[in-house]
């Protein structure tokens, strides 16, 4: 089994199954079923690229990014996942909007390349917030 299969079917067997139930929860972000489960498909799919181009800023899109804090916000078990995935706690730092204009061409640039590179290995496209119908 090569090195990105092995990532692949760890990222494929996690548990996410407490973030998702909190993600459904009417005070907490209220989701209907079948977005969490797509939204938790499009986060699965962002670990992978995150671990197969360590080297590139990949932001992720709104709705990936609010399940990616709820899942760290189970923190043991992100904790566990992420050593079991990359072998190191994955940290996240916030996108703080910029103030200037190449501040918002450098992050609309890198969400472009997260996207293009979605597109070549899922075959699909990444879905921002709005574009995901409940």
């Amino acid at each position: 089994m090569t090195d990105l299969s092995r990532v692949q079917a760890s990222i494929n067997s996690l548990d996410l199954s407490f973030p998702k139930a909190l993600l459904g929860e009417p005070d907490r972000e209220g989701w209907c079923h079948e977005k969490i489960d797509f939204m938790e498909k499009q986060y699965k799919n962002l670990l992978f690229l995150w671990y197969k181009y360590p080297k590139q800023t990949l932001p992720p899109s709104k709705d990936t990014d609010v399940f990616w804090h709820t899942h760290i916000l189970c923190t043991k078990q992100y904790t566990d996942d992420m050593q079991k995935i990359f072998g190191r706690y994955l940290h996240h730092t916030p996108t703080i909007e910029s103030q200037d204009d190449a501040g918002n061409k450098k992050f609309a640039k890198a969400f472009e390349e997260t996207c293009s590179l979605y597109k070549k290995e899922f075959g699909e496209e990444l879905w921002d917030v709005e574009e995901v119908e409940e």
